[in-house]
């Protein structure tokens, strides 16, 4: 019986781990021969695998490694399988191409490929793996370093323009030559400075350098670039030999240096006719370095006045809003004791039934709308139905008689709203035409006044 239990432990335990150990996995295999040489390519090897077979295709993304110029190969993915700890595994790998433009220590990222895979048989699984971190050194090839120090390992363009383009310059006047350097998979940090110098008699002012990386589809990395921008002004007469740009960079494929340059170009600078009142570029340099913004002096005075307008703001604010909450009350309190919801109270008494409380409630509203004598009122705007019911009310509470039982004010109430129909309408009369008749009676023209032709021919 113990034998027997052992064994089928052990056979759970053979399963679990058989089942925990197919999982998808990701290898990353490195070409022999490291320290490898700055400028040659490095053929990295990625594998994706996954117990039985995929379901899609691995997503392989881009990487980025500081330094280097990495490309997935155009190639397509390859398919393998294999046979680990006896489990049958599918596999996919793709080539990555990086070429190191310097020499150095190189880190390849940590990067997720997702796919689906059939974890279950006919059942389309989502999954991810990582491939590992691996470093590599690259280090300079023989030949690849000049006077200043390590020469660019990727070609070089550049470029440049002159403001102004023209010649007929005088002594004073100022010559600015902007000079543009690409450098293709490398970052614009790593571009050496470009050397420009000024020969005798002009001055020289370089401005700092514009450094920016570029990518290509907004994903790849392209190349950096470096723009310096120099003014040169010309204190004496005489010609001018400005100096051409040159770069040197190694060609690693064919393992030699290749140069880049910009041409120099010749001026003719002649005597001033007039003297030269314009800026200097060196006065124009410092000009335009004095007035920037000095935001550590700004920022509290420009807080300080942003709280003073937010203050002002809310002053105003609870001024004008007490106002508008005093003339709602005065509006409110005006329709309250008006004659239209003084006449909604006293309907609203007649629904209650109560004889004294619609007699009171009578009153006021007759105070309000100035009507006079509620009698004489009522004869002249309500007729026999309404003076009946208020004789009838008064004779209920001032005959002393008992009042008779079952009074309701309903037809009160009725006739009331009938009788300041008619009333306000009387209190609001139409206004009358002002304007003249369209087509007049001629004939009510007296014979003094001068009746026109056109007149006389119609009638």
């Amino acid at each position: 019986m113990m034998s027997r239990c052992v064994r089928l432990g052990l056979v759970i335990a053979l399963q679990c781990s058989s089942a925990h150990a197919a999982e998808p996995l990701a290898r990353m295999i490195m070409p022999p021969g490291s320290p490898y040489m700055a400028g040659a390519r490095i053929d990295i090897k990625v594998e994706v695998l996954v117990p039985k077979f995929f379901m899609s295709a691995p997503q392989f993304p881009s990487l980025d490694i500081s330094g280097a110029i990495v490309s997935l190969s155009e190639d397509s993915a390859m398919n393998f399988s294999e046979t680990i700890d006896g489990e049958s595994y599918s596999g996919i790998w793709k080539k990555y191409e990086v070429v190191p433009m310097q020499s150095g220590r190189f880190a390849v990222p940590e990067v997720a490929i997702t796919f689906s895979y059939a974890a279950v048989p006919g059942q389309a699984t989502q999954a991810s793996v990582r491939i590992p971190q691996q470093t590599f050194e690259a280090v300079l090839p023989l030949g690849a370093t000049g006077p200043d120090g390590p020469l660019p390992l990727s070609p070089l363009e550049i470029t440049q323009t002159w403001e102004p383009d023209n010649d007929g310059l005088k002594v004073g006047d100022a010559v600015s030559r902007t000079v543009t350097v690409f450098a293709s998979g490398m970052q614009a940090m790593m571009i050496p400075p470009t050397q420009l110098n000024a020969p005798d008699g002009a001055k020289f002012y370089r401005r700092d350098p514009v450094l920016s990386d570029e990518r290509k589809d907004g994903r790849n990395f392209a190349g950096g670039r470096r723009i310096d921008r120099v003014t040169y002004q010309f204190v004496k007469a005489g010609e001018y030999e400005l100096p051409a740009v040159i770069q040197h960079w190694y060609d690693a494929e064919n393992g030699k240096v290749q140069i880049a340059s910009a041409p120099g170009r010749h001026f003719s600078v002649a005597v001033g006719s007039e003297p030269n009142t314009a800026i200097s570029p060196e006065a124009e340099l410092k000009r335009s370095a004095s007035g920037s913004i000095d935001w550590k002096s700004w920022l509290p005075r420009i807080l300080a006045m942003l709280l003073v307008i937010a203050v002002a703001f809310a002053c105003a604010y609870m001024r004008i809003l007490s106002r508008v909450i005093a003339f709602v009350k005065t509006k409110m309190n005006a329709y309250q004791q008006g004659e239209a919801a003084v006449f909604k109270r006293l309907r609203a008494s007649c629904r209650s039934n109560d004889r004294i409380v619609v007699y009171r409630a009578l009153e006021g509203w007759a105070a309000v709308a100035r009507i006079g004598p509620i009698s004489d009122w009522a004869r002249k705007f309500g007729g026999a139905a309404l003076t009946n019911e208020i004789e009838r009310l008064n004779r209920d509470l001032f005959s002393g008689r008992l009042p008779t039982d079952g009074w309701t004010a309903t037809s009160l109430e009725g006739a009331l709203v009938t009788a300041r129909r008619s009333f306000r309408r009387t209190r609001s009369p139409r206004r009358k035409h002002t304007l003249p008749h369209l087509n007049p009676d001629w004939t009510a023209v007296p014979s003094a006044v001068h009746v026109p032709q056109e007149a006389e021919m119609l009638k």
